[in-house]
């Protein structure tokens, strides 16, 4: 049984197919007044949502046959890509940031020979260390070799 919840109003069955596309709109429009100035949390939220519509648009498309539904659905994709691309960037700038602040970053690149010293500083710090396999298992350290 397919059940759609909105605000008040439920329906269900084959009237509940009918009308999901007119939910789905009116969800996009109460959430998008506010979610597009919202965050990129809200905005990916509007994003999903506007996937979820173009999809239901889509499939009852085929019903009938309006040049107007054309139309909305070349509305929702460049929607959709609009958000898509605020969301890219968003997601690049926050990696750039991670990149520009780890080790190495935002100076000139390593030589081979700091490369190679770093590499032995971190290895001396392994090399003592025992296996962690927790308390039960046994597994010799280097240093009982």
């Amino acid at each position: 049984m397919n059940v759609v919840m909105f605000e008040a109003e439920v329906c269900e069955g084959a009237a509940c197919r009918r009308l999901k596309p007119l939910l789905a709109d009116g969800q996009v429009r109460q959430a998008g007044s506010r979610d597009v100035r919202g965050g990129k949390h809200a905005r990916h939220r509007l994003r999903r949502r506007l996937e979820t519509l173009g999809y239901n648009t889509e499939m009852f498309q085929g019903l009938h046959d309006h040049a107007s539904d054309d139309v909305y659905v070349a509305a929702l994709d460049d929607l959709h890509t609009c958000l898509g691309d605020m969301n890219d960037d968003a997601v690049g700038a926050k990696l750039l940031h991670a990149l520009s602040s780890g080790p190495g970053a935002g100076g000139p690149p390593q030589s081979p020979r700091s490369r190679a010293k770093r590499l032995k500083t971190a290895w001396r710090r392994f090399e003592p260390l025992c296996l962690p396999l927790g308390p039960n298992l046994r597994f010799p350290c280097p240093q009982a070799l």
